[in-house]
């Protein structure tokens, strides 16, 4: 069955270190697999009776040669975490170590000949976040471009402290939710006595539609961010993952990246950021200016007086207001749609082998495509 890798990760299990990937099958069933795999680097041969004086460990020996034409061997590991200490210790001791640098997913991928699509074939089993849960499967490289389910998620809170949630918005193909914080019935909308209840109904709602990729307008640095702390206030998990790990949030570094959130088994790929990572150019990125160059739309509240008006919807006119919340996620749905920008960043990724958060990577991407030519050729 074929399938695109929309995630990754390693753990430990019965002190096996194993390679998780995360995807989307052909027949849109969602899948996990789980391979144990043993780490490994590379010494010169001549160095091996000297280093296995040092310490001992298992190796193989095979036709790879590194770019002085010597032989070399493998050094393989249990753990991931073996790797940096037996090359700390080789180098103390003036051995060189060859590919030490390589992250153990990348060696797995690398070693199959896998970008971001592949073939599985194994027995499997369903659990409650995944239609296919595989282990110990065969996979092998392949062509496949997916079919993958994008919802745009807003939020709209309070204008003086931010305390306040008001709603959630959901937007994708066919479907739309907004999830408001009021007692009293508002049309098009699952109405929710207090922000708790929003909380919940918005995580059943969201895991029961069950999307591959997340977007929004500065959705990690705001809305996502936002409800990671008020998931916590109420001390309820914040796991909106195929999994039930908590979505882990890393901060960007100034001019360098933008920031990101983990989500296993998904991934978050915020409007903005797709479209600068696609080279796609705009006078500035707020949502209005790019809804009104690339749709031929305007955001129902101008930015002057946003906040004002986004309070005086909640008190007097919350119709309104769930029609701003859900228009600011058709907006951007719609424009990465216009855009093509989604597609082009899963073209990248089959390119190259990048992850969808981390195809503009161009270092990266060149190593991947490099280190993959150089395997065929027997170098390290």
């Amino acid at each position: 069955m074929k399938g695109f890798i929309l995630d990754s990760d390693h753990k430990i299990i019965e002190n096996k270190a194993c390679i998780l990937l995360y995807g989307k099958l052909e027949n849109n069933e969602t899948f996990l697999t789980i391979n144990s795999y043993r780490p490994y680097f590379y010494i010169k041969e001549k160095d091996l009776k000297k280093a296995l004086k040092l310490k001992r460990f298992d190796f193989e020996e095979n036709k790879f040669r590194d770019f002085s034409d010597e032989t070399v061997v493998k050094v393989l590991v249990n753990l991931p975490s073996e790797i940096s200490e037996l090359k700390d210790l080789f180098k103390e001791n003036k051995i060189s170590s060859y590919e030490t640098d390589i992250k153990f997913i990348a060696r797995f991928l690398l070693d199959k000949g896998i970008n971001s699509s592949l073939d599985v074939e194994g027995e499997f089993e369903r659990n409650e976040r995944m239609d296919r849960l595989y282990k110990e499967p065969e996979l092998k490289k392949t062509d496949f471009f997916p079919n993958l389910k994008l919802v745009s998620l807003d939020i709209e809170t309070d204008c003086k402290s931010g305390k306040i949630l008001y709603c959630i918005g959901l937007y994708g193909k066919n479907y739309s939710k907004v999830f408001l914080n009021s007692k009293e019935q508002v049309s098009n909308a699952v109405c929710c006595k207090d922000e708790l209840e929003v909380l919940l109904k918005f995580k059943e709602e969201f895991l029961k539609y069950d999307p591959d990729i997340v977007t929004g307008w500065n959705v990690v640095d705001f809305d996502l961010k936002y409800l990671q702390e008020k998931f916590d206030e109420y001390g309820m998990p914040f796991d909106l993952g195929r999994n039930n790990e908590r979505v882990k949030i890393r901060k960007g570094r100034k001019f360098f990246s933008s920031s990101k959130a983990s989500m296993p088994g998904r991934q978050v790929l915020d409007g903005m950021h797709l479209l600068m990572t696609s080279f796609v150019k705009l006078n500035d990125y707020k949502l209005d200016s790019a809804a009104h160059q690339f749709l031929g739309e305007r955001k129902t509240i101008s930015n002057n007086n946003k906040h004002i008006e986004i309070d005086r919807m909640y008190k007097e006119d919350r119709k309104k207001l769930i029609d701003y919340n859900l228009n600011d996620c058709k907006l951007v749905y719609d424009i990465i749609q216009k855009t093509d920008v989604l597609n082009l960043t899963v073209q990248r990724s089959l390119l190259t082998g990048m992850s969808l958060d981390n195809v503009k990577a161009s270092i990266a991407s060149l190593d991947s495509l490099y280190i993959k030519e150089a395997i065929k050729r027997k170098l390290v």
